[in-house]
């Protein structure tokens, strides 16, 4: 396990990339971050990978097969006791914690790894105990419940040799590359709206539970950062959230749209698919672009105008890893030092920005959104993002 560092040694080499993160682009803050990784030591390349698992209810299978070729060497489970003790070989010789603080605090443990699977509102504060003693550190979504948590997060993270990720479920596949690449490649010419609708039962925010996936293939494609606004919207019926970008780099102002509860972007109903029926999916995006659009399925995307099929980009031409599942990917990241796609600087903006769209669909408010502050002009929303934490568990 890696020493734990001085608090104010971290602060001093961290502080740059946590400026990165709060006014630029979460591509520029990103690859601040990956100046300051390295690989981990060469030793344990080749060795079980030592992890300490809060929440294992959290898991499904294939995480708990993956976790089971490494040594998983303690578990907690934050809402249970040890009578709800695993039974799969994953945690066969395991010990068992009641106290997740414990458990990262053994150092007789040894721990190369903390997976937090299913810890609730406790998750940030186990995953920032784990970061504060230099632990790899997984976390199942959400990043933290508030705005103060994730950016402490983000700031933790960027502490050397310490691999993150937030687990997404699409971050990795080949539809989302090929997404990715068209987006970029600049064939639907300069982005200016993104949509993304789902189909959640009315009067029931989907954006908080669906809206990670969701969006996250927006904020990769667009290389978003912090919106400069937010515009709510009552859920009567349905609910329609949307947020405003600035330039960034190439990228032009754009403005990216959350539908849900059966309400869907108008411009919908001018799209035909490739029958010449009206698209009536039920979930996907819509990217609108200066030359075309491009309109991505649960099943397959449209590009139009059609002549634009053949500029489409090959997946392969996106500069992204290969496509593996989030798990697997942290475990390699914490092996070799390779960064991961959806790392806690990147997950923090996605989180954040979710926070905020939540945030103005309970309030129906409009508000201006200060991205270096993490301050909205708007009073009731901002108390919608303000820390709310029990006493004894400040992130």
């Amino acid at each position: 396990m890696p020493n734990p560092i001085d608090r104010r040694d971290f602060l001093k080499t961290g502080f740059a990339t946590t400026s990165a993160l709060a006014a630029g682009t979460a591509s520029s803050a990103l690859a601040a971050a990956q100046t300051i990784l390295s690989p981990r030591h060469a030793q344990i390349h080749q060795e079980q990978l030592r992890i300490g698992v809060i929440g294992t209810t959290g898991l499904d299978h294939q995480q708990r097969s993956l976790l089971s070729k490494e040594r998983v060497v303690a578990w907690c489970e934050v809402n249970g006791s040890a009578t709800n003790s695993p039974s799969d070989d994953a945690f066969a010789d395991a010990r068992y914690f009641s106290d997740f603080r414990a458990l990262i605090d053994d150092d007789a443990l040894d721990l190369d790894c903390v997976v937090a699977a299913g810890g609730g509102h406790l998750q940030p504060h186990a995953a920032a105990l784990a970061l504060s003693h230099g632990i790899h550190v997984y976390c199942k979504r959400p990043l933290g419940y508030t705005v103060t948590q994730v950016r402490k997060l983000a700031e933790l993270s960027l502490q050397p040799n310490v691999i993150t990720q937030m687990g997404t479920e699409r971050s990795t596949d080949a539809a989302y590359r090929e997404v990715v690449a068209t987006v970029r490649s600049g064939v639907i010419g300069a982005i200016t709206e993104a949509h993304t609708w789902v189909h959640a039962p009315k009067n029931h925010s989907a954006l908080s539970t669906l809206g990670y996936e969701a969006l996250d293939l927006v904020q990769r494609a667009l290389e978003l950062g912090a919106p400069t606004a937010v515009h709510g919207s009552d859920r009567t019926p349905g609910s329609h959230v949307s947020w405003s970008y600035p330039q960034r780099g190439p990228w032009q102002p754009c403005t990216v749209h959350w539908w849900e509860g059966g309400r869907r972007p108008d411009l919908l109903n001018t799209i035909r698919d490739d029958h010449n029926q009206q698209i009536d999916w039920a979930h996907g995006r819509l990217f609108v672009g200066t030359k075309g659009m491009l309109l991505c399925g649960p099943h397959h995307n449209i590009l139009l105008p059609t002549r634009h099929i053949a500029e489409q980009p090959a997946r392969s031409q996106v500069i992204m890893p290969a496509p593996v599942d989030d798990l697997t990917a942290f475990l390699e990241g914490a092996r070799t030092g390779r960064p991961t796609l959806c790392n806690f600087l990147y997950a923090a903006q996605l989180t954040e920005t979710i926070l905020l769209g939540v945030a103005a669909q309970n309030t129906g408010a409009d508000a201006t959104w200060d991205g270096n502050a993490g301050t909205a002009d708007h009073p009731f929303l901002q108390a919608c993002l303000e820390a709310r934490t029990p006493y004894g568990w400040q992130v």
